[in-house]
This record gives C-alpha cells, sequence and structure tokens, in this order.
C-alpha cells in the first residue's frame, strides 16, 4: 500500500504510480486508499423508490396515456361500449334475411277516395289500395319511416303519372305483415305530346272494338328506414294491373 503520512492531500487523492496499478488490474476498487471517513457506506447512498403500478393503472394505458387515470377509465368504458354496439351490429348484420314481398290484388283506397275520377275532358284519375304482404324471417323487427311509390305507363318510361307514400309503417318479427298500399293513378291526354298513351288505354279499354283488358302501370317502390340517425333507402321496381275506367265517363 502507499503511504499518505507525507501529505495530507494524498488521504483523498491517490498517487500517481497507484492510478497506473489500479488500471493495470493490480488492485481492485475496495483498495483504493480512501480515509476511513470518506469512505462510502450503504446509509450515504440514497437508493430511489418508485411506486408499484396497479393493474387497473395498465388497463387503460392505451386510452389517451397523455390524460389522467380517472379520464382514462372514462375512455375506456365509452370505447368497450363502441366495441360492444359494433359486435351487435356486426351479428345482426351477419343473421339478416332479406323478407319477401308479396302483392295480393287491387282493394279499395285507404283514404275512402272514389275509384275513378274524371276531373276534365281531358284527364281522369284511378285511386286503388295495393294489398301487400311482407314475410319477416329475423328475430327482429323493422320500422320504416316511409315507404314512396312513383308510378310511370310503359309508353312514357320516364314521366311520373302518380304514385302514393306511407308513413311509420312496422313489420314484426318473425311473421307476416299485411298492409294497404294508397296508389293513385292520373291520365292526362294533354301531357301525352305523342299520343302514345291515350291509344295504348285505348286500346286496351276496348275503344278502337278490341278485348278489353287491364291497364299495366309500372312503379318504383322506395321504402326508407333509419339506423342511428341515418336514412337508409332500396328501390323496388315492379308492374300492376288497374282495370279499365267505365266507358260512360
Amino acid at each position: 500500500m502507499y503511504s499518505t503520512a507525507t501529505n495530507p492531500m494524498m488521504s483523498y487523492y491517490p498517487t500517481t504510480q497507484f492510478q497506473n496499478d489500479f488500471t493495470q488490474g493490480r488492485y481492485t476498487y475496495n483498495d483504493v486508499p480512501y480515509p476511513r471517513q470518506q469512505k462510502p457506506t450503504t446509509t450515504d447512498v440514497e437508493i430511489p423508490t418508485t411506486r408499484r403500478k396497479s393493474c387497473t393503472r395498465s388497463f387503460c394505458c392505451p386510452c389517451c396515456m397523455c390524460f389522467p387515470y380517472w379520464m382514462r377509465c372514462i375512455c375506456c368504458f365509452f370505447l368497450l361500449l363502441f366495441m360492444a354496439a359494433a359486435g351487435l351490429t356486426a351479428f345482426v348484420a351477419t343473421q339478416f334475411k332479406v323478407p319477401s314481398v308479396d302483392f295480393y290484388g287491387l282493394t279499395d283506397h285507404p283514404s275512402g277516395l272514389p275509384k275513378y275520377n274524371k276531373t276534365n275532358e281531358t284527364t281522369f284519375d284511378i285511386n286503388v289500395g295495393l294489398r301487400i304482404g311482407v314475410v319477416n324471417p329475423n328475430m327482429a323487427g323493422v320500422s320504416f319511416e316511409k315507404i314512396e311509390a312513383t308510378a310511370y305507363y310503359p309508353t312514357a318510361p320516364t314521366r311520373s303519372i302518380g304514385g302514393g307514400e306511407l308513413n311509420n309503417l312496422v313489420i314484426n318479427s318473425h311473421g307476416t305483415t299485411n298492409f294497404t298500399f294508397p296508389f293513385h293513378v292520373e291520365f292526362d291526354a294533354s301531357k301525352d305530346e305523342e299520343q302514345n298513351m291515350l291509344l295504348d288505354i285505348s286500346q286496351r279499354c276496348g275503344l278502337t272494338g278490341g278485348e278489353q283488358k287491364d291497364l299495366v302501370v309500372n312503379y318504383m317502390l322506395t321504402p326508407t328506414i333509419r339506423i342511428i340517425g341515418f336514412p337508409i333507402s332500396a328501390v323496388i321496381k315492379d308492374t300492376v294491373q288497374v282495370p279499365c275506367p267505365p266507358l260512360g265517363m
């Protein structure tokens, strides 16, 4: 060992020779000639302490880590609620089956309007009710906000000649729902520039001497449902046959 008695400062700093020997592996850290009062002890070392995090704190770490713990819990609650709603919606969507729609024929107009009505020399109206049945095989019912229909005559497929509307219709689950849809058709010869519709009506109704037949009317049905505040619509195209008006009209 090296003596430090000749110089008091040597009690705090080792000599150059000792430093060289220390770097060459001749001494260990415990052989450094510190004075007894300067030798570090375990009581002189400050040991940092950390609080152990609970499992509940780690559970909500992915949710807004910059927020306080209570806010993260609220965030996780709404996240789990959203995931549950999305899962339920996906399950219902995968189990959904398209309801079948059946047409049972014509009946009187549900509002009591006359079946035939002549408004002037060139215009007459036909008011009927469409008897429709919907078979819903799903476990959930369907509520239609409204159902709209637009009528077209085959000789003028782009010009509307009438239609109808029904609001707040509820289709029961696992069953058949029957309802009467109001349907109104207006034939106006003044709007038929090429007279194709008037000629077809005359032939079908026997005005030209032929056999009397029903009038064929195309219609486009648009049911609308509302899911989570968003309207969703579909288009159903079909035809309906209505009887000719009396010849004495």
